[in-house]
């Protein structure tokens, strides 16, 4: 880390955005090197208040400058986030521009890598998808493709969308958060917006393996990334008219839930603790965990009752 000693800013609190010009204009005989603010009781570095630090790695940064090496980097270090809350701090300036247009690049890319798959399916074998009108090659395959994968996506797995997208929601709208700690939603953004690395990769390398099944037809590739394989697999192991195999088809959605929430508790329990410095940390993300999980099983159920079963 290297702190530009021409780039001076304004004082402010890094967490609530409180001015501290005045707490400056009160220096005389020297200069303090930590102090704290009156608004939310933060304790701040006035070395790191007063210039920018920069991160030669962060992707939000130097998108601009070889982004592909501060792509992989700030990727790699996203895996990590004890670590990656210790370098990036609530005095670095908060850039989501760069994060918005990389966040939607990646889903952007595995929607066109899944509406590839089921053209490329069609393609080899038209009778892939039922063998109806809409599914026969032609100008309308693309389209018929695209909406195919929307609808498969939100109607089986509602739950792992919202366990990804209401976690900053729930964040925010706890009383400790805005009433007290006062902190800025930009910060919180920014924690959503990296923690999403995680599953997106997750996403990306799934999405790649069904592309490459579908091209090379390489079956065990295409049953390994087949919910609905594992599903009636389940169900000749369970006995008929049971609980389970009666809604089996929820399970894969549910453990995608329960896979991605143990993840999220720790990436924003870190966050918490490292980086917006909050009290009670660990009850935080438990307490988000929880609220999100809770939300999430419940839309899964009601869409699994009302479209899928």
């Amino acid at each position: 880390m290297t702190m530009a000693r021409d780039d001076i800013r304004r004082p402010e609190c890094p967490r609530c955005g409180y001015d501290l010009t005045g707490e400056v204009a009160l220096w005389t005989a020297s200069c303090p090197l930590a102090g704290r603010c009156s608004e939310c009781g933060i304790n701040v570095a006035w070395s790191r208040v007063m210039a920018v630090a920069e991160h030669p790695w962060l992707f939000e940064y130097h998108w601009r400058h070889q982004p592909l090496r501060r792509l992989v980097r700030s990727w790699l270090e996203a895996f990590r986030p004890r670590r990656f809350w210790r370098d990036v701090q609530l005095t670095d300036p908060v850039h989501l521009r760069p994060l918005l247009t990389l966040i939607g690049s990646a889903v952007l890319v595995i929607f066109v890598v899944l509406v590839a798959s089921i053209v490329i399916a069609v393609l080899k074998n038209p009778w892939a998808f039922g063998g109806s009108t809409r599914w026969q090659p032609g100008p309308m395959l693309i389209l018929h493709a695209a909406w195919y994968v929307v609808t498969v996506v939100v109607i089986n797995v509602p739950g792992l969308l919202l366990t990804l997208a209401l976690m900053p929601v729930a964040f925010i709208m706890l009383p400790q958060t805005l009433r007290r700690a006062r902190v800025r939603q930009a910060h919180v953004w920014r924690i959503w917006l990296y923690s999403m690395f995680t599953p997106l990769t997750v996403a990306v390398v799934w999405t790649l393996a069904i592309l490459c099944g579908t091209i090379f037809s390489i079956d065990w590739l295409n049953n390994a990334t087949d919910p609905g394989i594992w599903v009636r697999a389940g169900r000749r192991l369970l006995p008929t008219g049971s609980f389970w195999a009666v809604h089996i088809n929820m399970v894969p959605a549910l453990l995608m839930v329960l896979a991605m929430l143990p993840w999220l508790a720790v990436w924003w329990w870190r966050a918490c603790r490292l980086y917006l410095e909050l009290p009670r940390s660990g009850w935080i993300a438990v307490t988000l965990s929880a609220v999100v999980g809770l939300a999430a099983v419940t839309v899964q159920w009601w869409v699994h009752l009302e479209w899928v079963r």
